[in-house]
């Protein structure tokens, strides 16, 4: 057994109340006492949750073996305090959205732009967590659009794409797509590594206004989680009742990106990255693919 492989036994008494409670509440499943401390399954998130809990002066261990990737550990010869540690696990694992009513929402205490960057980028489905490498809004109009952007920057967020209209300032052979999927579109990377693409509608009553005006305050148009194999997780969620929106995953060699919808038309993204220093939300080359998936799905015009 390879040394980072913790060996096997009873549940640490220094975290045997508070942690598994906290961890029953949040769904999660295994859950296993070792010589080193408490080692909890979480899911793909595994290096965010940690990053987030060290924030927060809650050291855990993490593991190389590909087999451990998954489990996050609390050790055993650190001194815990109960009440900092359950308010830091609540805070990381609550994440930045959540579904309520059959809608993803952004959770209440970070619906205000300034408070995008020390959101936790984390999201839970089923019994697993996952890094959130971007969150799509959609606001009112142009102007809000701009005002949003003004705002990220003043709380030292970096744009990264646009601000433009999508596609036609960014990739020009989708124009012939139709007008009324187009929208206001820019991108910005947030402090907490992070991102945020805010979405406007580009004219009244267009694809991207109705699904607005339908939807409440705080009404998430999709979530992107980090993965690292997207067939797999692609088959974790088809499990948990979400289907994908096309036959198979895109890649441009860079960018691998797959979108799943549940009964309740929400969406997930799941996305691989090869270059993980990239920012980029969509590449043309995909989103072709993905777009075209799109329209075979989209009413006749006369429905528009």
């Amino acid at each position: 057994m390879k040394a980072t492989e913790p060996m096997l036994g009873q549940v640490c008494p220094a975290h045997s109340l508070h942690v598994p409670a906290m961890i029953l509440r949040h769904h999660i499943g295994p859950l296993k006492g070792t010589d080193r401390g408490l080692l909890v399954r979480v899911g793909e998130g595994t290096r965010k949750i940690s990053c987030e809990l060290r924030k927060k002066g809650i050291e855990t261990d993490i593991f190389a073996s590909p087999s451990l990737r998954e489990w996050l550990q609390f050790p055993a010869d650190t001194a815990v305090d109960t009440e900092t540690l359950s308010q830091a696990v609540e805070t990381v694992l609550d994440g930045l959205a959540v579904f309520q009513d059959g809608l993803l929402l952004l959770r209440r205490d970070y619906q205000d732009v300034s408070s995008w960057s020390t959101a936790p980028m984390i999201m839970g489905i089923g019994a697993s967590y996952y890094e959130i490498d971007h969150f799509a809004l959609v606001v009112a109009d142009r102007l809000e659009h701009a005002d949003y952007l003004w705002r990220l920057a003043e709380a030292d967020a970096r744009l990264v794409e646009g601000p433009g209209v999508w596609p036609d300032d960014f990739c020009e052979h989708l124009n012939a797509s139709g007008s009324y999927l187009s929208m206001v579109f820019g991108t910005a990377k947030l402090p907490n590594g992070g991102t945020v693409v805010l979405l406007a509608p580009n004219a009244q009553g267009d694809q991207l206004d109705r699904w607005r005006r339908s939807r409440q305050q705080g009404a998430l148009h999709h979530v992107a989680l980090s993965v690292t194999d997207i067939e797999v997780a692609a088959a974790e969620f088809n499990a948990e009742g979400w289907k994908p929106m096309s036959k198979q995953p895109v890649s441009d060699g860079a960018l691998t990106q797959w979108f799943l919808k549940n009964s309740a038309d929400q969406i997930i993204e799941l996305i691989h990255r090869s270059d993980q220093k990239s920012t980029a939300t969509f590449s043309c080359a995909n989103i072709t693919e993905l777009r075209s998936a799109e329209l075979r799905q989209v009413p006749a015009k006369s429905d528009q």
